[in-house]
């Protein structure tokens, strides 16, 4: 009788050690230089604010530059495109809005048209 007999132990399992057939991990993408994009940044930032022109330039922009050298950052452009052209939206149905009360005004003759 051994003393793991005496003593009520579990003897603990062998692990097998690696061997070089046993599958590596690979990743599928190059990772990012850890580098991200300014302008991508810039378009993340103004569209956040509100802008709509200047987001939606800079991030087309800030994205070419981005699949050509590869930094990090086109999360953050596309989210300022999506926020800047949601802005140029806002801003058309406000104009259509205020064109059409000033149509409507004038065309009920309340003085407050054209």
């Amino acid at each position: 009788m051994s003393t793991d007999d005496v003593t009520g132990a579990i003897p603990s399992p062998e692990i097998p050690a690696a061997s070089a057939a046993s599958p590596q991990f690979v990743p599928a993408a190059p990772a990012p230089s850890g580098r991200t994009n300014g302008l991508a940044v810039a378009a993340l930032v103004l569209g956040l604010l509100g802008f709509s022109i200047i987001p939606v330039v800079l991030g087309h922009v800030s994205l070419a530059q981005i699949k050509k050298t590869g930094d990090g950052g086109a999360a953050m452009a596309i989210v300022g495109l999506v926020l800047g052209y949601l802005g140029m939206l806002a801003w058309l149905v406000i104009l259509v809005i205020v064109i059409a009360g000033l149509v409507w005004g004038a065309a009920a003759g309340n003085g407050r048209g054209f």
